[in-house]
């Protein structure tokens, strides 16, 4: 077998095992709409791509036709320069090789390049996931420790520190909600950012709720209380900034002539 139909039987193994893999991959892209669209991009320009490289292969296959006939009359041919013809046919077939080699090298790399972005991708979005996650189970988790200091701590009646109690149950819950939403491998990527906004938004807008029922001094206490425990010490460090904005209002009065 000669160099060149040596490097055409390896090409062919090598286009064989790619259609293989494209082959298999919406079977393994069933996660949503979204991403086998991004998917489908990513395959058409590598399926162009090996298009192009078994055009080469057409033309190349029909040189070798030509060349081989020259390399196997070279023994007959003996009187009439058959071993110069045999050179020329070996080089010929050498350049051909090295042309199906960079060919198919260029398909493998694209390919390659396009598999490297989507795992990229992925793994942010897996970071993303894996942030609000803990951000919101810490905080659920720390909840009990912020109970007892409130009762220790803070001077509420009982309805009071049930309704401040609720309130923090509350936003907790919707967090958690919203992060479990984030799993969901349907979303496209703008809809995952907007959740992470929402998940933020309700921070704010639990301390907002607790600054209905609280005075200053009481969400500084609180603020003091969940900055002092684990997993709350965000949310802890955003209900003392509005207790500085309450006092500072309460305040404004007096300080007036």
């Amino acid at each position: 077998m000669t160099p060149a139909s040596k490097a055409l039987l390896i090409v062919a193994l090598v286009l064989s095992s790619v259609s293989l893999f494209l082959s298999s991959k919406p079977a393994e892209q069933n996660s949503g709409p979204v991403l086998q669209k991004q998917s489908q991009v990513d395959l058409s320009q590598l399926e162009e791509t090996l298009q192009q490289v078994s055009s080469e292969l057409i033309t190349i296959s029909a040189r070798l036709d030509a060349l081989e006939n020259p390399v196997g009359q070279s023994g007959s041919a003996k009187g009439k320069g058959g071993k110069g013809g045999s050179k020329e046919a070996l080089v010929g077939e050498t350049a051909i090789a090295a042309k199906v080699d960079e060919a198919v090298q260029k398909a493998l790399d694209k390919q390659g390049v396009d598999l490297v972005k989507k795992a990229q991708r992925q793994a942010k979005r897996e970071g993303n996931r894996t942030s609000f996650d803990k951000f919101v189970t810490r905080f659920g988790e720390g909840l009990p420790q912020v109970y007892q200091g409130i009762s220790e701590k803070m001077n509420l009646d009982r309805n009071r520190q049930q309704q401040l109690e609720e309130t923090l149950e509350s936003g907790w819950a919707r967090m958690d909600e919203l992060t479990a939403q984030l799993y969901n491998d349907d979303l496209a990527p703008e809809e995952e950012m907007a959740l992470m906004g929402d998940i933020k938004s309700v921070v704010g807008e639990t301390i907002d709720e607790l600054g209905t029922f609280l005075n200053g001094n009481e969400m500084m206490d609180l603020g003091e209380i969940m900055m002092a425990t684990e997993g709350t010490e965000r949310m802890g460090m955003g209900v003392a900034g509005a207790a500085k904005e309450t006092l500072a209002e309460e305040e404004e009065p007096a300080d007036r002539p």
